[in-house]
């Protein structure tokens, strides 16, 4: 599943150099639970993190040998996600507390839910704008999911990137966030990101 991230990784390659690729197989420095193909001379560790029994979160971060591109794949920091009902919140369960449902719980944070396209534009804000002294958007759009495929029924799952002109200690970059978004009919929602600057 995550050698699929060579499409993004090649995109960002493409901004910076027209060289030809060669790959290399990287284990998950965490669990070994995957592997992941990185172009050859790239840093790139990670891997699987478990929060809970049933809450994964993968995150892998490379950076090219000479530090133009820096990529991450997943994010350990985000967590799954509940979308808030009426009863929940007369319990006291609003936007942004922790829910923890289930034995043994699953600590969850509710929230509305966000598209893959709205969660990508959200995710670049949080991430890079602390970062970039200008960080101006170029495009937004919703496009079709690499790692879930798209469905209706027990599961919707969108995507989307959001792309940025970011300038960061003088140098213009450029800011790429991709992400896809799960809901579940069980009011759930988990999202998957990838970044890069």
């Amino acid at each position: 599943m995550l050698t699929r991230t060579r499409g993004l990784i090649l995109l960002a390659l493409a901004t910076s150099c027209a060289q030809p690729v060669s790959w290399m197989t990287v284990r998950d420095t965490v669990e070994q639970a995957f592997s992941i193909d990185v172009p050859r001379g790239w840093k790139a560790q990670g891997g699987l993190l478990r929060k809970g029994p049933l809450d994964p979160r993968v995150q892998i971060d490379m950076a090219s040998p000479d530090g133009r591109i820096v990529m991450r794949v997943g994010d350990w920091a985000v967590p799954p996600f509940t979308v808030p009902t009426g009863q929940m919140e007369r319990l006291g369960f609003t936007e942004g507390k922790v829910y923890a449902p289930g034995h043994p719980p699953t600590a969850t944070i509710i929230a509305r839910y966000r598209s893959g396209l709205d969660f990508a534009a959200f995710y670049a804000r949080v991430r890079f704008a602390k970062t970039c002294q200008t960080f101006e958007p170029k495009s937004q759009k919703s496009i079709d999911p690499i790692f879930s495929p798209a469905r209706e029924g027990a599961m919707t799952t969108t995507a989307g990137e959001a792309v940025y002109r970011c300038v960061q200690n003088g140098q213009e970059k450029m800011a790429y966030t991709y992400a896809e978004s799960g809901l579940y009919q069980a009011n759930g929602w988990r999202t998957g990101t990838s970044a890069t600057c």
